[in-house]
């Protein structure tokens, strides 16, 4: 029923717009349709968190060798660049030629932090925003997905999440650090609780004046602006054709509505109002089923959904295949029973389906 549902919300969308998106659209939506299905073979064969630790191992190599090369080339300057890499990503329509690193870290962004500049450590991506999404969803996969936790390969992701210097990724780690805190003191003794959620309070105040502090900083910046306008043009776009969008592969209708500050940087940012310009309503109902079968499930891995959402909101990856895969966690979760245990999700995924 769900793969129907795919292949319904898709061709309804090429049929009423004429866009199937080419090749990448159509593949697109067929890893969506089979991806929850595979997830619930690997946990009935008891091969999930296998297949989940594969992509967290590949994850944490590149972390680790993305941040000691940052630190030894552009951070110490101890390494000189010994690659370049061509770069037309940049959305000015003119090619750029970026250094790099043994192809495992380039240097294509700075930032400005108390009066000091440096590199941004962006790994293999081309931009630190999509590395940081990468590196939180590792996160996620880890401390909520995985069967047991190894705390060493969470702090090492959030650290190099916090090398990325993005914006989003700080405020996920706080996020991701006072759901965890919230729930100790919950869980603490009557008696402990209340010191608990003293301290709590406190400390959730502290990290949301920083937050705060973090979103004011982005906001006052040309690229805080831009992403402001996103939000903007995608609405104006969207409510032109909310019901089926302008097509999978629509780029011009959403900066007919972008300012004119802008100038030539026409990159779009956030996923949440992507989905609604390309296909409307129709192809939204996808990914709320999807965050639906998160909360069905509860436990840890509602936890997961929802940090997952709001990264998915403010960060440009509708077609990653990846952010499909997280989504199809939640499919997963209304393909099988209720799961409400914190860590015994994977097993109870390989119950049969109620009556």
């Amino acid at each position: 029923m769900w793969t129907a549902l795919v292949a319904g919300v898709y061709f309804a969308i090429v049929f009423a717009t004429g866009d199937g998106y080419g090749r990448y659209g159509g593949s697109a939506f067929l890893f969506f349709g089979i991806c929850p299905l595979l997830i619930v073979l690997l946990a009935k064969n008891e091969l999930l968190d296998t297949y989940l630790r594969a992509f967290v191992n590949v994850l944490v190599l590149l972390a680790a060798l993305s941040m000691a090369l940052w630190l030894l080339g552009p951070v110490c300057g101890i390494l000189s660049p010994n690659c370049v890499i061509r770069n037309s990503w940049n959305g000015l329509g003119i090619e750029l030629w970026s250094e790099g690193y043994f192809h495992l870290l380039y240097v294509v962004q700075n930032v400005d932090i108390l009066g000091f500049s440096t590199v941004r450590n962006t790994g293999i991506f081309a931009e630190a925003p999509m590395y940081s999404l990468i590196l939180c969803i590792g996160v996620l996969i880890e401390y909520y997905l995985a069967e047991r936790t190894r705390r060493s390969v969470v702090w090492l992701l959030s650290l190099c999440v916090v090398t990325t210097f993005s914006t989003t990724g700080i405020i996920f780690l706080i996020a991701f650090c006072a759901l965890e805190c919230l729930g100790f003191v919950y869980k603490s003794g009557s008696r402990l609780r209340m010191l608990g959620m003293l301290l709590f309070v406190v400390a959730f105040v502290v990290a949301v004046d920083y937050a705060v502090l973090l979103i004011d900083d982005k906001l006052a910046t040309r690229s805080g602006n831009i992403r402001l306008d996103d939000f903007s043009a995608g609405f104006q776009a969207w409510i032109q054709h909310p019901i089926v969008g302008y097509g999978l592969s629509d780029a011009d209708s959403v900066t007919r509505y972008m300012s004119d500050f802008r100038l030539g940087n026409l990159g779009f940012s956030n996923s949440f109002f992507d989905v609604l310009v390309r296909g409307g309503v129709l192809f939204m109902v996808l990914f709320l089923t999807s965050l639906f079968g998160y909360l069905r499930i509860g436990g840890r891995r509602r936890k997961a959904g929802l940090l997952f959402a709001c990264l998915w909101v403010v960060t440009i990856s509708t077609f990653h295949p990846v952010a499909l895969f997280m989504f199809s966690f939640g499919v997963a979760g209304l393909l099988t029973s209720p799961l409400a245990d914190a860590r015994t999700d994977s097993a109870l995924l390989r119950r049969p389906l109620n009556a």
